[in-house]
């Protein structure tokens, strides 16, 4: 039985295990293992958008039976996904920023998208009581808000630049989500993409 063959693209000998085994055909391909990740590596860019778009529609046509696949693997996996995620946080966070900033334009395109369906107007819903109840706790008079901002010189609190009086938005030095209280001594004047940007980190004083 032979141990070798020669590869039909690059030409060398190589071993039967270089190989890929064709189950069907009952024989080995006649490509070594190596110049066919290369050829599939090749033709996948070449045909990256049509791949792309051919993965957009089957998602969108099995998108509840997709859904319902990766619930019931979720409920069967849960305590293994749950300690992989608590040992690799910092590694998560960092691949999730990264592949934002490579596809910021498309994550807002679907952020917009989602916010419109029952789903999303339901977490925005909820999210608001949520922040509503919080901010029982304390209060900032039109007054004290004035205040801030004249202080500030109109400028945003934490990139420094100035901007006009409705561009200002509220913003708490330590979000309410972490304990913090929706009064004068926990907010600054912050510009609107500085606001989104913190969400609920907690940014040192400047």
């Amino acid at each position: 039985m032979k141990t070798e063959k020669q590869c039909t693209k690059c030409g060398e000998v190589k071993s039967l295990k270089e190989f890929y085994f064709q189950k069907q055909d009952n024989c080995y391909r006649g490509e070594c293992k190596e110049c066919r990740r290369s050829y599939l590596h090749l033709w996948g860019q070449i045909h990256k958008l049509e791949i792309r778009e051919r993965k957009r529609n089957y998602n969108q046509i099995h998108r509840l039976e997709i859904q319902e696949r990766h619930s019931q693997y979720y409920q069967t996996h849960k305590n293994k996904w749950k300690l992989y995620y608590r040992f690799n946080k910092d590694k998560h966070h960092k691949s999730t920023r990264l592949y934002y900033q490579t596809h910021k334009l498309e994550a807002q395109k679907y952020q917009r998208q989602y916010r419109q369906t029952p789903a999303g107007k339901l977490i925005r819903r909820n999210a608001a009581h949520r922040r509503r109840a919080l901010k029982k706790d304390g209060n900032i008079t039109l007054a004290q808000w004035n205040a801030i901002k004249l202080q500030q010189k109109y400028k945003c609190y934490w990139c420094k630049r100035r901007f006009k009086d409705s561009e200002l938005t509220i913003d708490h030095v330590i979000p309410l989500s972490k304990g913090g209280v929706h009064d004068i001594s926990n907010t600054v004047a912050a510009c609107k993409p500085c606001n989104l940007s913190k969400q609920d980190k907690i940014w040192s004083l400047m």
